[in-house]
């Protein structure tokens, strides 16, 4: 119990020295743009990038922002899309072990990620747990016995493609009541194609790996293999998850501006 307790006060430390960065560094690159609501008493700075979403709407309206603007907009939500995952999960752990249930952390580690597949359970533990046992083991257990690779893959596809995609969906169900069931489904088709390229990125990262020989990797391999892993999640988080109802075209116009100066 006491080592519970105390593994939860000090992950509630850190929670608060990752508040203040995020606090510091937002109101430094956003400026009064910033979605923070916290202020630092006397510091008003101009700030140097847009929002994400303004960025996306000046790309769509044929007038994006240079070249070097818009990679630094993307890495910038895509950093604090970790950042305030790790801030709120940490807090719910932290309350956890402090009340005696000594439970693993959410987020643990992910820039020690060697794969797609290993970030990914880094990034957000319980939610990969949760889809997992309602719907990866379901369809490894009834799907394609036979074929080891195809099994697992099927089974990948299932679980981050139309489990995430039904998670997110029912969890943003106002636009159901709003749009009726039909109509909302369409509007949420982005984020259908954001899943399917997730699901895709990772089961193919866990057909590579399985029944390969374990490795530790070191030195300039580990960055490699790190920096493409990262790569692979910014590029698809200009797919956008949140209530803005927009087209998979609208990010297709942001997606092509990465790669034409």
């Amino acid at each position: 119990m006491a080592a519970s307790q105390l593994a939860g006060m000090k992950l509630m430390v850190w929670v608060l020295v990752l508040t203040a960065i995020r606090i510091i560094v937002k109101a430094w690159l956003y400026g009064p743009r910033s979605e923070s609501i916290t202020t630092i008493p006397g510091w008003h700075p101009s700030g140097w990038l847009p929002l994400y979403n303004d960025a996306l709407d000046r790309a769509v309206a044929g007038n994006p922002y240079p070249f070097a603007i818009r990679w630094a907009v993307l890495i910038g939500q895509f950093v604090y899309l970790l950042l305030d995952l790790a801030i709120w999960a940490h807090k719910l752990v932290a309350i956890a072990r402090m009340a005696g249930y000594n439970i693993f952390r959410n987020m643990y580690r992910p820039l020690e990620a060697t794969s797609v597949a290993d970030f990914y359970n880094r990034f957000h533990w319980y939610f990969k747990e949760m889809l997992v046992t309602f719907f990866f083991f379901p369809t490894y257990l009834r799907y394609f016995r036979k074929w080891p690779r195809m099994r697992i893959f099927f089974a990948t596809l299932v679980a981050v493609g139309w489990g995430n995609f039904i998670y997110h969906f029912l969890h943003y169900d106002r636009s159901i009541y709003e749009h009726g069931l039909w109509k909302a489904l369409v509007n949420y088709h982005a984020y259908g194609v954001y899943t399917l390229l997730l699901a895709l990125g990772i089961g193919v990262s866990q057909i590579r790996s399985h029944g390969a020989k374990r490795q530790e990797w070191s030195g300039l391999r580990r960055v490699v293999g790190l920096m493409s892993v990262l790569l692979f999640f910014l590029l698809i988080s200009v797919i956008d998850e949140g209530m803005n109802i927009r087209s998979i075209a609208d990010y297709w116009v942001y997606w092509k501006s990465l790669f034409i100066p």
